[in-house]
């Protein structure tokens, strides 16, 4: 169910020159919930058996930090014969048939892996699937109600080396045009860094999904989650970081991000040091002491990894936008201290859907540098912040991953 700050979602910055076990973080912080699919094709071969087939999980979306609305979906493509098969283009287009997204070559191998794993492959294993992760930027009010697909690949039994290649439209896929809820900051103060923050497909909360039983879609894990890690200036800790009172965010009161009834509440298990994740840890365990909180009849927000004996609520309290509800912590499974935050439709964690949410006010000061962030985390340079390109005050935005981002 969890895993806490990842690859592209690694983990936070180290002190430049000093190592730190930190690639572990990058494969960290991440809940796994449910996500429904809606059926696309079935492609068949010459005897009329199915193929391929082809599914979407459902397309949900937020205006962001970057000022695009980003538009998040997988793309589920099986094999359904004994024989491998090779994506080479996936296409999105409006009703219209004008071209919003192509994904072929490297880029279409990063956004493709195996529903199990980050691995990037285009390749579709002999009856196996592989998911394609969509992060479609549209501008926001050019936001399309319906999406095609096109989808071109090898046939069955091509040669790789001269492939016969076949291209399948798809039919409309909806898009989901609710708005996303606006909330406030659950973290207050400056250098919070989204460190594992939609829309990279290399992040554990973007890709990340749990294989149910045969037939049964994945769950979808945190989608739109966030984990957020306090920086000051480009460091996360002072010292060497090895215990969790050295990293700047550690108990950070964790607020109220919304109103709502406090319907599930776990304290008393201890923090980790950080670096390594615990072992043998039970999977009830892994969102650490957190609280849920019921905010509307479908809508319930998580607040995880929390500090033990800080909570400040008990089950049934109602609680208003801003309140304390406990300290910034390393429980459960998590590589370092942080608040993993994210809505879901489902108060059980572990079978729900990802939300997505909007912030009422923040600034994005800075980004963090992408390849220095995975460097970083892997003990081989330091961390390198560069200016926001859009540095002003955001409302009503998502921000987006390796923002370092101020609350007041």
């Amino acid at each position: 169910m969890h895993n806490d700050v990842s690859s592209a979602d690694a983990k936070p910055a180290k002190r430049p020159g000093r190592r730190t076990p930190v690639r572990a973080i990058a494969r960290a912080l991440a809940i796994t919930l449910a996500v429904g699919v809606v059926a696309l094709a079935n492609v068949r071969d010459s005897s009329g058996s199915p193929a391929i087939t082809v599914a979407a999980t459902p397309v949900l979306g937020m205006p962001a930090s970057d000022g695009m609305q980003h538009l998040e979906y997988d793309l589920i493509v099986a094999s359904r014969v004994p024989a491998p098969f090779r994506l080479r283009s996936v296409e999105v287009l409006d009703v219209d048939h004008r071209s919003l997204l192509r994904l072929d070559g490297d880029k279409l191998v990063a956004a493709t892996q195996p529903l199990d794993g980050l691995t990037p492959s285009s390749t579709i294993p002999a009856s196996g699937s592989v998911a394609v992760v969509v992060d479609l930027l549209v501008a926001q009010d050019k936001i399309p109600a319906r999406l095609i697909h096109r989808i071109a690949y090898n046939g069955t039994g091509a040669p790789t080396t001269h492939p016969s290649t076949r291209s399948i439209n798809l039919p409309e896929l909806a898009v989901d045009l609710r708005s996303a809820l606006l909330i406030s900051p659950p973290l207050r103060g400056p250098g919070w860094l989204s460190a594992n923050s939609c829309c990279d497909a290399a992040t554990t909360h973007r890709s990340g999904r749990v294989i149910g039983n045969k037939g049964v879609p994945p769950a979808k894990p945190e989608t739109f989650a966030i984990d957020w890690i306090q920086l000051h200036g480009d460091q996360p800790f002072t010292g060497d970081g090895a215990r969790p009172q050295q990293w700047y965010g550690y108990g950070s009161d964790i607020h109220a991000a919304i109103g709502g009834t406090v319907i599930e509440v776990r304290d008393g298990l201890p923090d980790s040091a950080p670096n390594a994740l615990p072992a043998g840890i039970d999977r009830a365990d892994t969102a650490g002491n957190h609280v849920i909180v019921q905010i509307r009849p479908d809508t319930w927000a998580l607040y995880a990894h929390l500090q033990p004996g800080s909570l400040a609520v008990a089950v049934g309290d109602k609680v208003a936008t801003g309140q304390i509800l406990g300290k910034l912590g390393n429980s459960g499974n998590s590589l370092a201290p942080h608040l993993h935050f994210g809505l879901l439709d489902s108060p059980h964690p572990d079978a729900a859907n990802s939300l997505p949410f909007v912030l009422d006010h923040y600034i994005v000061a800075e980004t963090v540098d992408r390849d220095s962030y995975l460097a970083a985390f892997s003990g081989t340079g330091p961390l390198k912040l560069r200016p926001h390109s859009h540095p002003s005050p955001q409302s009503s935005t998502f921000p987006l991953i390796l923002a370092v981002t101020d609350f007041s």
